[in-house]
């Protein structure tokens, strides 16, 4: 239960923290989003096809950096106990 709580803090921390480096407001956030929804042709019809990779790639970076820590966090306490 221990290693449970912690992951979920350090996953928090961790997004927390990486939301102010990746995005500049929530705007941002909201766009990647848009754009992860959207499918890659239209962008690429749309000539926003940069605009598009680089805020999907942003979102990934930033959930997959967030679960991988509480993933690790968990792993590293669930082992100990």
């Amino acid at each position: 239960m221990l290693a449970m709580f912690l992951a979920i803090v350090a996953a928090l921390v961790m997004a927390f923290l990486m939301f102010s480096v990746l995005f500049k407001s929530t705007e941002e956030l909201k766009e990647a989003i848009y754009y992860w929804l959207k499918p890659d042709a239209w962008s690429w019809f749309d000539g926003e096809y940069e605009e598009d990779a680089w805020a999907e790639f942003k979102l990934v970076l930033w959930v997959g950096g967030s679960l991988a820590v509480g993933y690790g966090v968990y792993s590293l306490f669930q082992g100990a106990a």
